[in-house]
């Protein structure tokens, strides 16, 4: 099983059809069987979303709703979408954005198996490293995860996460789910095989999952993107043998 996430920039609206044009050409290239999408918000996102074919695909449309997404190749039996309690402070520069459009986490029903696409608030500063908002978020998040691992059910969980591995929450969520992503070099550097085109990185996206052996991970990269990314976050994928329990 080969799973994709990428934050896809929707609030970049200016330059989104050239962008959209290029990512969408990059995930058909890697042929993932799942794909979760993040800053899926306005309509033009949600029809470029719409335009990739050969999956089911998840997405609300609504503004003020998670601006989560997820293509499937299996028909979904049910798709929730949760708002976390604790929404960004309006005070909170980094967060003004997060406050007006609200965040949560999609859940996607595939029978023994659960997909779970999120997108925390944003504070993957240093100095923010303990945010109340994350952390509240995080934990809401984790209450769902432990639920479902009750209820003995395969966990998929993806997104945005707003924190790197240095953090604490970070710990709490391994604790709970393998970051199948884990292997990922952090930072660009000479050799490595980040398609950076230039600038640093630090990972905040991640891939969970308390099933599974991971076969193979990495950056998603095309030759259509030229010089320049078609987005601030890099999309990332796992490829999954299915064979394993894991946590």
């Amino acid at each position: 099983m080969r799973i994709l996430t990428w934050n896809i920039h929707g609030v970049s609206f200016w330059d989104s059809k050239p962008r959209y044009s290029r990512i969408k050409e990059a995930i058909k290239s890697y042929h993932p069987d799942l794909v979760l999408l993040q800053e899926v918000i306005f309509p033009w996102d949600n029809s470029f979303v719409d335009s990739i074919e050969g999956y089911h695909i998840s997405n609300r449309k609504i503004v003020r709703s998670t601006g989560l997404a997820a293509l499937t190749k299996d028909r979904p039996a049910g798709i929730n979408y949760d708002l976390f309690k604790e929404q960004a402070r309006l005070f909170n520069p980094k967060q003004l954005s997060d406050k007006i459009l609200r965040k949560g986490y999609q859940e996607i029903d595939l029978g023994e198996l659960v997909v779970i696409n999120t997108h925390l608030a944003d504070s993957y500063h240093p100095e923010d490293i303990a945010d109340s908002t994350v952390e509240s978020q995080a934990e809401q998040l984790l209450d769902h995860v432990r639920e479902r691992k009750r209820e003995g059910r395969k966990i998929i969980m993806g997104g945005d996460f707003n924190f790197r591995k240095d953090s604490p929450l970070y710990d709490a969520f391994v604790y709970e789910v393998a970051d199948l992503t884990a292997g990922l070099p952090i930072k660009s550097s000479e050799g490595t095989t980040i398609p950076c085109y230039g600038r640093g990185y630090h990972k905040i996206d991640f891939i969970f999952a308390n099933f599974g052996q991971i076969a193979s991970s990495g950056y998603v990269a095309h030759p259509s993107f030229g010089e320049k990314y078609p987005s601030d976050h890099l999309g990332i994928y796992v490829d999954l043998n299915s064979t394993a329990k894991v946590k």
